[in-house]
């Protein structure tokens, strides 16, 4: 045990009288239920390149909104990055790709290089064309915005000038 850290005292990002997370979820209590009526959806798409990601990565971590989702795709749409976040927490992603192609190998080769293991594989329609991947997804900006980047790099082959879609969502709830 450090000399410095007393693991039994309250951590410093803890509210006072908290030692650990689940007093902090006691204080809380419940979560009210959403009121649906006032619930309200905007979203849009643009085209960009490569080298814009990150700004758009960026909206999902900044969103204030209940939910928010952003795709990126290249114009075939054969392979999609989403990022999804819900309700201020930890941002999720998943890859949506084409089966049986030569990308759905360098896409895994990809993952292994990165030491990214999926959570889940599985065709999601009935013809069995598409597969998701799932993965544990960095909560560092930075860090998933040269992920993504590089995943369009290696597996799409394209370069900062290329283009790209990204496709935004996001659900508010009006006072």
């Amino acid at each position: 045990m450090s000399q410095f850290v007393n693991y039994r005292k309250r951590g410093l990002t803890l509210p006072p009288g908290c030692k650990d997370l689940s007093d902090v979820l006691e204080r809380q209590g419940p979560q009210p239920l959403l009121d649906l009526s006032r619930l309200r959806s905007s979203g849009g798409s643009v085209s960009g390149r490569l080298f814009e990601i990150g700004k758009y990565v960026q909206w999902a971590f900044r969103s204030r909104a209940l939910w928010f989702t952003l795709v990126v795709s290249p114009p075939d749409k054969r392979l999609t990055f989403h990022i999804a976040r819900m309700r201020r927490k930890a941002v999720q992603a998943y890859v949506l790709m084409e089966k049986a192609a030569p990308r759905e190998a360098a896409a895994g080769g990809f993952f292994a290089r990165h030491g990214l293991q999926s959570t889940q594989l599985s065709p999601i329609m009935p013809e069995q064309q598409f597969l998701v991947r799932s993965f544990p997804m960095p909560s560092d900006r930075l860090i998933l915005t040269k992920l993504a980047k590089d995943l369009f790099r290696e597996v799409y082959r394209l370069t900062d000038e290329s283009k790209l879609f990204y496709t935004h969502r996001k659900v508010l709830h009006t006072a």
